[in-house]
C-alpha cells in the first residue's frame, strides 16, 4: 500500500512538472527573445527609426507563426515602439518648423530679383512644402521621411507657448495699391514681416489666437514717432514707419 502511494505521488509530481514546463514554455513563446529586444532597443536609443520599423516588420513575420497570445503580446509591444517613434518625430518637427520657415522667408526677402506678388504666392502655396523638405533632409539619418509625413507630424504636434506677432501697419495702403513699389523700397525686415504675415493669415500652418490691438509698437516704443540722425549728428523725429504714428501695432498670438 505504501509503495502504491509513493508511486502515485511520483506520478502526480511528474505531471505537475510537465505542466509547469509547458506553462513556462508557452509564456516564453509569448515574449520576444533578449536578442530580438536588444536589436529594437538599440535602434530606438540611437534614433534609427527606419531600422526600427524594418526590424518590427521582420519580427511580425516570425511572430505570425507563433501562438495567438504571442501575436497579441507582440502587437502591444510594436504599438509601444511606434508610439515612441511618433512622439520623437512630432517633437523634432515642432522644434524645427518655425526656425526653418523664418530662415526661408528671410532668404526670399533678400532676393532682389523676387517680386511682391511672386513672393506672397510662394508663401501661400509652397512654403509649407519647402519647410517640410528641409526638415526631412535634416532627419534623414534617423528615417527617410516624405514631406507629407513631416507636415502631418507638424499638424499633430504638441502645442507650445503662444508667441506675439505685430502686424506691419505702416504703409499698408501702399502694399495694397502699389504693392511692388512698396516691396522695392521696403527694408529687409519689413519684407520679412510682410511674408510672415502671409504665413499667419493666408495658410493654415499655424494656430492663431486672440488679436490684441493694444500692443505698443516696438519700433517707436509706443510713442508714434521715431528718432533719427543726419549729418553732424543732428537729431530729427518723424512719424514711425512701422505703426504709422498710432503708437500701437495690431498684433496677434500664434503658435
Amino acid at each position: 500500500m505504501a509503495h502504491f502511494v509513493r508511486s502515485l505521488a511520483a506520478l502526480l509530481l511528474g505531471a505537475c512538472l510537465v505542466l509547469a514546463d509547458g506553462t513556462h514554455a508557452a509564456a516564453r513563446g509569448t515574449r520576444l527573445s533578449k536578442a530580438e529586444r536588444a536589436v529594437l532597443d538599440k535602434a530606438l536609443s540611437e534614433k534609427r527609426f527606419g531600422d526600427l520599423r524594418k526590424e518590427l516588420r521582420l519580427l511580425a513575420l516570425k511572430v505570425a507563426r507563433r501562438p495567438k497570445a504571442a501575436q497579441e503580446a507582440f502587437a502591444a509591444l510594436r504599438a509601444d515602439y511606434l508610439a515612441k517613434r511618433t512622439a520623437w518625430l512630432r517633437a523634432a518637427v515642432a522644434e524645427r518648423f518655425l526656425p526653418v520657415a523664418r530662415e526661408l522667408i528671410t532668404a526670399r526677402a533678400r532676393d532682389k530679383k523676387s517680386t511682391a506678388s511672386a513672393s506672397l504666392t510662394w508663401v501661400r502655396s509652397q512654403l509649407g512644402e519647402h519647410v517640410a523638405r528641409r526638415i526631412a533632409d535634416a532627419l534623414k539619418a534617423s528615417e527617410k521621411l516624405t514631406t507629407a509625413a513631416v507636415l502631418e507630424a507638424w499638424k499633430q504636434r504638441k502645442r507650445g507657448a503662444w508667441r506675439t506677432f505685430e502686424f506691419p501697419t505702416g504703409g499698408q495702403s501702399q502694399i495694397v495699391a502699389t504693392r511692388q513699389l512698396w516691396w522695392s523700397t521696403a527694408r529687409e525686415n519689413q519684407r520679412v514681416d510682410r511674408l510672415f504675415q502671409a504665413l499667419l493669415l493666408d495658410t493654415k500652418l499655424l494656430d492663431l489666437g486672440k488679436r490684441n490691438p493694444k500692443v505698443p509698437c516696438k519700433a517707436c516704443r509706443g510713442t508714434g514717432v521715431e528718432e533719427y540722425f543726419v549729418r553732424r549728428g543732428k537729431e530729427h523725429t518723424r512719424t514711425c514707419r512701422r505703426c504709422g504714428g498710432t503708437a500701437h501695432a495690431p498684433a496677434t498670438r500664434y503658435r
